[in-house]
């Protein structure tokens, strides 16, 4: 996930705090990418597609779809993210951009968007991003979505959640911290950075926000009016968690 669609000041882990995204979240991408390259060679699009990341981050994922064979391009609304995955990256093309004005010229086999959606709280900026993407996409090219289902989400915060890492960096001992809650529908965060250093004062910034999962319904319905054909959204067990879906959808020239 990234500032890729979001607004107003900027969340730590986008901007002071990007340079530690990747030790805070550390997740393992190759299941992930594997699963939605089983999904992107079920409808004809294999190694040595055209890709779009949107909402790349740091890039992890973005490098790893590359060592399969794809050819990958990137873009984030977070140039501190960006700047990682162009290290991991170095020649792809990299944009920095908010999806829900994306425009970048060109059509891709394929659209990979990885929790960013989950950003989008109002009807018409999900709807935005979507028809966005179809504007991206070759007839017959595909996307593979991944965002929170409601649902799960409202099992998995139903009694408020609560994270707490501490991480030993070159830049001194970074504590993070995360608090989670679920109400009518909404995902309503609180995050912290605490960085102490060797000599100096600590450094700290706060961050609340807001994440609005889907439905399974809202997902089809919204995919199907930015003019895609809906293959499957599937559940998805994601770093231990059931509150996922998986969407996949191909850009057809016939509606529906």
């Amino acid at each position: 996930m990234s500032r890729s669609v979001s607004g107003g000041s900027a969340r730590p882990f986008y901007g002071d705090f990007g340079w530690a995204y990747d030790q805070v979240v550390a997740t393992p991408e190759g299941s992930w990418v594997a699963e939605a390259c089983a999904a992107l060679d079920s409808v004809g699009i294999g190694l040595g597609a055209k890709l779009l990341d949107a909402g790349c981050g740091t890039g992890r994922y973005a490098a790893a779809f590359h060592a399969r064979g794809y050819d990958v391009d990137l873009v984030d609304g977070s140039p501190e993210l960006l700047s990682q995955a162009v290290e991991r990256l170095p020649g792809a093309d990299a944009q920095v951009a908010d999806l829900r004005e994306l425009n970048l010229g060109r059509r891709y086999d394929g659209i990979v968007c990885r929790g960013v959606l989950n950003d989008l709280i109002r009807d018409e900026d999900r709807q935005a991003v979507l028809d966005n993407f179809a504007a991206h996409v070759r007839t017959g090219g595909a996307v593979v979505l991944d965002v929170r289902d409601q649902d799960g989400s409202e099992r998995r915060y139903r009694d408020n959640f609560r994270l707490e890492k501490v991480i030993d960096t070159p830049r001194g001992t970074l504590t993070f911290r995360a608090d989670g809650r679920f109400e009518h529908g909404l995902l309503y965060i609180h995050e912290q950075h605490e960085l102490r250093a060797a000599s100096g004062p600590p450094r700290l910034a706060v961050y609340d926000f807001t994440m609005r999962p889907w439905t399974h319904a809202e997902l089809d319905e919204r995919v199907r009016l930015a003019g895609f054909q809906v293959q499957r959204i599937a559940d998805l067990n994601d770093r231990g968690s059931d509150d996922r879906l998986l969407c996949l959808a191909i850009l057809s020239d016939v509606p529906g």
